[in-house]
């Protein structure tokens, strides 16, 4: 049986590849996020609103046309307001860190702390499934992870 995470990482991984090159984000952060946000695309935004992420532009929940547009504005927002988390996101717990303690996520200060320690494991949860599901990154994204190797080692 596909559980809805895999379902979900099958179905909207070629949109976050696409947004990701544009915008500098893994993928993987991408889905992660929306994967926590969105409980795997089965919650009622994301479900009727093609909102993974819970956003709310001027403070209603916004409805986008699809998965891609959802992602490209989540994308957007945080290369223009959060540069910081887009070039953590090929770390998963740097990612995690900066998300987390981010004024977009609105949290106490002990859910901040689990936000910071779940997002992580959602972001190499979508790694592995990806991984097994044989879906390809786009050569932008394995060119900057080719680089932080390098640099990390």
């Amino acid at each position: 049986m596909i559980k809805p995470k895999e379902t979900f990482i099958a179905r909207y991984w070629s949109a976050a590849v696409e947004v990701g090159s544009r915008h500098g984000l893994h993928p993987c952060a991408i889905l992660a996020v929306a994967g926590k946000e969105g409980a795997w695309g089965t919650s009622y935004s994301a479900r009727h609103r093609n909102n993974f992420f819970g956003l709310k532009p001027g403070g209603k929940f916004a409805v986008f046309a699809d998965a891609t547009a959802c992602f490209d504005f989540f994308g957007r927002l945080l290369a223009r307001k959060y540069a910081a988390a887009v070039q953590a996101s090929s770390d998963p717990d740097a990612f995690g860190q900066r998300m987390a303690y981010s004024r977009y996520v609105a949290e106490p200060p002990a859910g901040k702390q689990a936000y910071a320690r779940s997002l992580p494991a959602y972001w190499r949860e979508v790694a592995k499934v990806a991984k097994r599901l044989g879906l390809a990154s786009s050569p932008l994204l394995a060119e900057r992870q080719t680089k932080n190797t390098s640099v990390s080692s």
